[in-house]
């Protein structure tokens, strides 16, 4: 999870500063927050699909916005879930191969594709891949890979994002802040 809260330095000399429009202030850092959890949004998306074959949706669906009001100064972009299943990165065969038996191919790094030994394609059930817990037949289970949280606070892609939602925070509250001054004169 990754958080924006705003304590900017000197916030309550701007709120004096303001006047009779503290409130001004407060729904500025608020907007300033917004944005910046929205372009980070993005930057993860761009910056995990940099680095693993995987499409923008699927990490979209593990994310969560937490968006800032002007009572409460705080945002976040949240992920939570199990790893990602196999079958959302690129796999090689895409479906059973019931007469041969081929090792399975993932790649889940791009440029890095990876042999699966003993997994195995089954079609009923969504074209996962799943591999045996034990020598006989049953139990099987699915397959899965690393997690969006995972991507998002690893060394691939981490610094990437969090430099993004600091950047834009800073560039977007000045503005706000300028705006909100520069309507009053």
């Amino acid at each position: 999870m990754i958080n924006v809260q705003a304590v900017p330095v000197g916030f309550d000399q701007l709120i004096k500063g303001l006047g009779k429009l503290p409130e001004q202030g407060r729904k500025a850092i608020s907007i300033a927050i917004n944005s910046s959890i929205r372009k980070g949004r993005t930057t993860a998306g761009r910056e995990i699909r940099s680095h693993y074959v995987i499409s923008q949706g699927r990490i979209y669906q593990e994310m969560r916005q937490i968006h800032s009001s002007p009572g409460t100064l705080y945002g976040a972009l949240e992920s939570q879930g199990p790893g990602i299943p196999i079958k959302d990165f690129k796999l090689s065969p895409k479906g059973p191969q019931p007469r041969r038996k081929p090792v399975i191919t993932v790649e889940i790094i791009k440029g890095a594709p990876k042999p699966y030994p003993g997994g195995f394609v089954v079609g009923r059930f969504g074209m996962h891949v799943f591999s045996r817990k034990g020598r006989s037949r049953f139990p099987i289970e699915k397959q899965r890979s690393t997690s969006v949280p995972q991507m998002l606070l690893g060394e691939r892609a981490g610094p990437a994002i969090t430099t993004q939602i600091n950047d834009t925070y800073t560039k977007e509250a000045a503005r706000q802040i300028a705006r909100i001054v520069g309507g009053r004169k």
